[in-house]
């Protein structure tokens, strides 16, 4: 619920992975382009986890774990030793997934999900940037009905069944003239020459793909 904290949040007391392992062209590793990261480790791998509670140094009562060498014994002090050098590797714990069948890690910071979306975000409806600042309508201080008025002057004065007649035919022509001026119709949908043997062969493809597509110009 809004206020709570986000359960996503990696916990502080522990390290993580800094940063993905990439392969020899710097590309992560495990990557597509389809269907995006697939690494296992990522930054939410923990680097540090803790120990069992029985044995963590926060939570261990020394009265319930039965002690493996008497009091003084000099192998206390020396398996402490190696387990704190074991810890300061860092080093990514990992088992083999029976179903992935690879190696991902064994501790990380619980996902918990995305927040779900309550609501659209907030945003600008003044980032048309086609625009100028100074021809921008406040639609905000003309009240509802007058901003459906305006709003229908403005629709009906982009829209080519309000336009001047003339307009339309005009701004088509203005759009082709590059085409006639350099003499090429290559990128447009304007019609060429068709080499009519050609045509004919490929007729019965054209009449099995219809309407779908249409035949501009044989370029040989």
């Amino acid at each position: 619920s809004q206020g709570d904290q986000d359960p996503n949040i990696p916990d502080p007391n522990y390290e993580y992975v800094k940063e993905v392992p990439v392969d020899d062209e710097g590309v992560e590793i495990g990557y597509d382009p389809v269907f995006g990261v697939s690494h296992p480790i990522d930054t939410r791998t923990i680097l540090n986890p803790p120990d069992s509670y029985v044995i963590d140094e926060s939570t261990r009562d020394d009265r319930l774990v039965p002690q493996d060498f008497p009091e003084g014994d000099p192998e206390i002090e020396m398996n402490a030793e190696i387990t704190k050098f074991r810890k300061s590797l860092k080093q990514v714990e990992t088992y083999t997934d029976p179903y992935l069948k690879m190696e991902v890690p064994r501790h990380m910071a619980k996902w918990h999900g995305y927040p779900e979306q309550l609501s659209f975000p907030k945003k600008d409806y003044f980032n048309n940037r086609f625009t100028k600042e100074e021809d921008r309508t406040d639609f905000d201080k003309l009240g509802p009905a007058k901003a459906r008025v305006v709003a229908v002057q403005m629709a009906r004065a982009k829209n080519n069944e309000w336009l001047p007649k003339g307009t339309s035919e005009e701004y088509h022509r203005r759009k082709t003239a590059i085409y006639k001026e350099k003499g090429v119709i290559t990128g447009s949908t304007l019609k060429g020459d068709a080499n009519p043997e050609i045509v004919a062969k490929i007729q019965p493809a054209l009449d099995i793909l219809g309407d779908v597509v249409e035949l501009l110009s044989i370029e040989v």
